[in-house]
């Protein structure tokens, strides 16, 4: 079986994917599209919309075949912990030959080109992001300069999609030293646009219309549990969060107790050096206790979320012929021949599923991650 993966959060699931996931078959040639989508928590900070379950039942229904789940802990981190946790993701399973991404220049051979640019600029990139940061620029404008000065397109470090290919393109080369004449071909699927379809943001807007009492309840439910755990974990313990440090521990701490809200608490907290964006995935790693070092092995495994027919013929096919080099899970609970590393790692899912229960007001038995499991969708 030949088969391409697509890394998502689908938060929620929209027509900007599913023409990712049209075009990938076309330009591949693959029979069977993998996704590897984020669980109950998002990159950006905070729950997803909808449960990881739902996300990829309608992403089933949407296209794709098969949707197994990325571990929380590459799931709420940086985008480059992000883009090797999902990538080494899809490669665990031993069946996946292309990987297919949206990106707003659509050029693959171009970000090829700036990621082997990324690569052996190290010195350079790091030398102009310190001084743009010791100037006084915000984060992500230091980050730009210092790609710039190593000769990378600015048009290629400016946009979140083409930030985030370069991410999966430098995995993507690193796989390929470490395991040569194995690699995952790359295909860069063009934007096309609001224009053309809804995005993610709109759709999180239009719910807010239809569904304002649910999402206000969970952002209350979210924003207190996120202050309790603040409130009972001690400044040095904070600063051991994987996007804490240099002092945001005790700064967390100074501000929870003036900050009327979340978005209040976020405004109190960010700075030029720290921007909106990576406090409030700050706060959703407090919340789960991820601290720093945990994503550091890139421990991963296979968990089937939801899956088409062809899905299901996929994952019998990878254990038939024994391709997978990370563990495949069908139940949890049924863990002991696990090693220690996979199970640490299972467990953050699985409190973190427990944590998205108590903010949404779900039943914490009937949808545990020892009840729940993974759905053939048929439509």
């Amino acid at each position: 079986m030949k088969a391409f993966g697509v890394v998502a959060e689908f938060n929620p699931f929209h027509g900007g994917h599913k023409y990712v996931i049209e075009q990938g078959r076309i330009l591949t040639g693959c029979d069977v599209c993998v996704c590897v989508m984020s669980g109950n928590f998002v990159q950006r900070g905070g729950p997803a919309v909808f449960s990881k379950w739902e996300r990829a039942e309608e992403a089933v229904r949407g296209g794709a075949d098969l949707v197994i789940e990325l571990p929380v802990i590459y799931a709420c981190s940086s985008a480059e912990i992000f883009a090797e946790g999902a990538v080494r993701t899809l490669y665990g399973t031993g069946g996946i030959s292309r990987l297919v991404f949206g990106s707003e220049s659509g050029d693959t051979e171009r970000l090829l080109k700036a990621t082997e640019i990324l690569r052996r600029s190290g010195d350079i990139i790091d030398g102009a992001l310190k001084k743009g940061l010791a100037e006084g620029k915000p984060y992500h404008l230091a980050v730009a300069d210092g790609r710039k000065a190593a000769g990378i397109d600015s048009e290629l470090t400016s946009e979140p999609n083409d930030i985030l290919a370069l991410e999966y393109l430098k995995v993507l080369l690193k796989l390929k030293e470490e395991n040569p004449g194995a690699g995952i071909g790359p295909f860069a699927v063009k934007r096309t646009g609001a224009g053309h379809h809804e995005t993610a943001s709109d759709i999180r807007r239009n719910l807010r219309e239809k569904e304002g009492p649910r999402l206000k309840a969970m952002e209350e439910n979210y924003w207190n549990l996120v202050r309790s755990r603040i409130l009972l974990t001690d400044s040095e313990d904070l600063e051991k969060i994987v996007s804490a440090g240099e002092g945001l521990g005790n700064k967390l701490k100074k501000e929870i107790r003036y900050a009327g809200s979340m978005e209040d608490f976020i405004e109190r907290v960010k700075s030029k050096r720290y921007p909106y964006t990576r406090i409030g995935r700050l706060l959703t790693q407090t919340l789960l206790g991820i601290e720093r070092g945990e994503a550091s092995d890139f421990v991963t495994y296979i968990r089937p979320l939801a899956m088409s027919e062809a899905g299901g013929k996929f994952l019998k096919y990878i254990k038939k012929n024994e391709l997978a080099s990370v563990p495949v899970i069908g139940k949890v609970g049924r863990d002991s021949y696990f090693n220690e590393a996979v199970k640490r790692v299972l467990n953050r899912d699985i409190e973190a599923a427990d944590i998205y229960n108590l903010i949404t007001g779900k039943n914490l038995y009937e949808e545990s991650e020892f009840v729940k499991k993974s759905k053939m969708v048929v439509y």
